[in-house]
């Protein structure tokens, strides 16, 4: 049985060109359901040198074995989860999405999922192995995520909202981050599971995407880009990522 969290997330609408709070649920239950929700994709990238303009994508492959899921041998995935409601939820119900609640989520989900190799950092496990990774925390600003906009996302079985950011990031030791991503042990305990991260251009990921290679996923974090709804977002992300 593969065991699932328990997270209230926020559900939305889209009132004259404006993306709305109309409540939460469960997350699991927006996933069976196909609520619309919102969520926050970064796209770290190179800002300059010989890598200028390539995006870091992780391979969740061992994220989908841990959790019981099959996967192919490279997912590749960008960065981002959903977003949570405020304690205070009746504040932001009917409200348009703010700005404040965007980039927080954004901070929550990096500080969670990009990390740096470090002795003095936490343990990430180390997929089919009794081994570990000791990491910290890549350090992100609220100043250094550039607003992109949002995608429309709608496959019958998810429906998403979703606001993207760019994040530069440093070309310097970077053969020494890393992704993690937490998942539920069988015996109901938390675990955090370290995933490599690769260099992509967008060109190289469409190019892996068109192949229809069963040994390699595009995640649809980075394919709803290529949807023709989400050709504005996409233009700006080019630009923003080759030309910063």
């Amino acid at each position: 049985m593969t065991l699932k969290f328990s997270e209230r997330i926020i559900t939305v609408e889209k009132q004259y060109g404006k993306i709305i709070c109309s409540g939460s649920i469960e997350r699991e239950t927006a996933h069976q359901s196909g609520i619309r929700h919102l969520t926050v994709i970064v796209v770290p990238f190179v800002p300059d040198g010989k890598d200028q303009g390539k995006w870091l994508v992780h391979n969740r492959r061992d994220k989908q074995l841990a959790k019981g899921l099959s996967s192919p041998e490279f997912s590749y995935n960008l960065f981002g989860g959903h977003c949570n409601p405020p304690e205070e939820e009746d504040m932001i119900i009917g409200k348009e999405i703010g700005k404040d609640l965007l980039l927080d989520s954004a901070v929550r989900e990096m500080s969670e999922e990009l990390f740096i190799r470090d002795d003095r950092g936490r343990n990430l496990e180390v997929f089919g192995s009794d081994g570990f990774i000791r990491a910290i925390p890549y350090p992100v600003r609220e100043d250094q995520l550039i607003p992109l906009g949002y995608a429309d996302f709608d496959d019958s079985k998810d429906a998403e909202y979703s606001f993207y950011f760019a994040l530069p990031v440093s070309a310097e030791n970077i053969e020494s981050y890393v992704a993690a991503d937490d998942y539920i042990r069988e015996d109901s305990s938390k675990g955090n599971v370290a995933l490599p991260i690769s260099l992509k251009s967008e060109r190289e990921l469409y190019a892996l995407y068109q192949q229809n290679n069963s040994d390699i996923e595009i995640c649809n974090a980075i394919s709803r880009l290529w949807e023709p709804q989400n050709s504005t977002l996409l233009s700006k992300i080019r630009q923003i990522t080759n030309q910063i």
